[in-house]
């Protein structure tokens, strides 16, 4: 069995974030039934987690990725890849903040 490549987990990371994200609403949810307020905030953190290792790994392995070959853009801006941030804070503002 081949060894993955960067663009294997690349790909499956985006496919995962697509399929996890597929509600107008802005809410993250992997299922129907499970409570979007929990499922929204896990991906917050993940998505963010995610964008600071790839700043991590520009900054302090910089060389190592270019000896391997391994292209990753800068993260610009925070959950930018996310697709409609503002719909997703309308819905934590709205639903999942205690009143």
């Amino acid at each position: 069995m081949p060894k993955p490549t960067q663009n294997d987990y690349e790909k499956r990371f985006k496919n995962h974030l697509c399929t996890a994200q597929r509600h107008d609403d802005g809410t993250f949810r992997s299922l129907p039934e499970s409570d979007p307020c929990v499922e929204t905030r896990y991906a917050l953190f993940v998505i963010n987690a995610v964008e600071d290792m790839v700043q991590d790994l520009l900054h302090y392995q910089r060389k190592e990725l270019d000896s391997r070959g391994v292209s990753l853009n800068p993260i610009r801006k925070i959950y930018q890849s996310m697709s409609n941030p503002s719909a997703t804070a309308g819905f934590i503002r709205r639903t999942c903040l205690p009143e």
